[in-house]
């Protein structure tokens, strides 16, 4: 380390004022256990933990293919959080190093990896896994993914996938124990993954194994970003996803399971990673049904929980331009009730949700004019 007084007061006055930012430099800290990984930087607020496990093994055994990630990158918003990488993490600095164990086969990312119809292998699996309670209904984690596969080999075979499997009570999905994936492209049901969000087809790519992955993934693509030659002293993955945030809603006080995971799809090379955003991890609470905006505005759904229809009730105290949404936990806008709807008084209407999947969904009503929202949520049980 150079010795500060060796600094003329006259460079350190030049130096305070040259136009730079300095940027913290990335580190990966492999010598942290994933127990602590987890317990100390990744949950945030409203979460109890346990049961941590890598790779079915301990939680408290280190593995190079999970790491504590800190410092500055042009491209992911968050200065600390995990990594997880079908390689050793050291990978998204530049080194392609070897993985300690190559776990293949997992069914969920298999399941992931082949939405389209495809049968493509998954090998190289990263795979954390942990019990947890929340204290408040709404589970929210960033993350950022990104591939080496970017972007020299998209819509190809080469779709290197990533999930958050959670199960639990409430919750029926098509993964194993029931579970959801709840890693999915905003307002969509689609897996994040090298054929699913990507700049188009490459390496003998063709642009009908995008769209057989995700019929929207021409759209989607504002969720791509392209760091291709990569950027000198930031992170090495030619390209990655925008910032991202899963999101779902639990019953408070009921444990669950999660399964964050990633793998290599058809092959053992390309490497892929997840950045996961420290402390974000964290379940918040909804805003109680009947709860005031800034222009007072109350609004009631019963029953709730319902099967087929359910009957809003709103009442103002001034007239109010307003719209109603039902949207599903992974922010999916499922229906619209009330669309640019002028109510003075009180409002009533009942809507036939006879044809969503049963589940907990969000009830939001916008004032249009202030852009204020109610959010509470309802159940459908059948």
């Amino acid at each position: 380390m150079k010795n500060f007084y060796s600094f003329s007061l006259k460079a350190l006055f030049s130096l305070l004022f040259l136009p730079f930012t300095i940027h913290a430099q990335l580190v990966i800290d492999q010598s942290v256990t994933p127990q602590e990984l987890v317990a100390d930087y990744l949950v945030g607020t409203g979460m109890n933990v346990s049961n941590v496990t890598f790779n079915m093994q301990a939680g408290d055994a280190v593995n190079n293919q999970i790491g504590l990630f800190s410092g500055q990158s042009n491209f992911i918003e968050f200065n600390e959080g995990l990594i997880m990488a079908t390689a050793d993490a050291q990978v998204a600095l530049g080194s392609f190093g070897g993985v300690v164990t190559n776990v293949a086969g997992d069914p969920d990312l298999y399941t992931a990896a082949n939405i389209g119809g495809t049968s493509f292998s998954v090998n190289n699996c990263a795979i954390l896994e942990f019990d947890f309670v929340p204290d408040f209904e709404f589970l929210s984690v960033g993350y950022v993914f990104a591939s080496t596969e970017y972007p020299s080999f998209t819509c190809s075979a080469y779709n290197d996938v990533f999930g958050f499997f959670v199960s639990g009570p409430g919750i029926s999905g098509p993964y194993s124990n029931g579970a959801i994936n709840i890693a999915v492209i905003p307002n969509s049901n689609t897996p994040v993954g090298i054929n699913t969000i990507n700049g188009g087809p490459t390496g003998g790519g063709t642009h009908q194994n995008c769209l057989n992955a995700n019929p929207n993934y021409v759209q989607d693509s504002i969720y791509f970003v392209n760091n291709n030659p990569a950027a000198v002293d930031d992170i090495q993955f030619p390209g990655m996803t925008t910032n991202l945030y899963a999101n779902y809603i639990l019953q408070v006080g009921e444990t669950y399971h999660i399964k964050l995971a990633i793998a290599d799809v058809s092959d053992n090379s390309l490497d892929s990673g997840v950045f996961l955003e420290g402390a974000s991890f964290s379940a918040f609470p909804l805003t109680s049904d009947g709860e005031e905006l800034a222009r007072p505005v109350m609004m009631t759904a019963f029953p709730n929980p319902a099967n087929d229809i359910i009957n809003l009730d709103i009442q103002t105290h001034e007239a109010m331009d307003i719209s109603v949404r039902i949207i599903s936990p992974t922010g999916q806008v499922v229906m619209q009730p009330v669309s640019d709807l002028r109510v003075q008084g009180q409002y009533f209407q009942q809507v036939d949700i006879s044809a969503l999947n049963k589940g907990v969904y969000f009830l939001e009503l916008t004032d249009l004019t202030s852009g204020d929202k109610h959010v509470s949520h309802i159940q459908k049980i059948n």
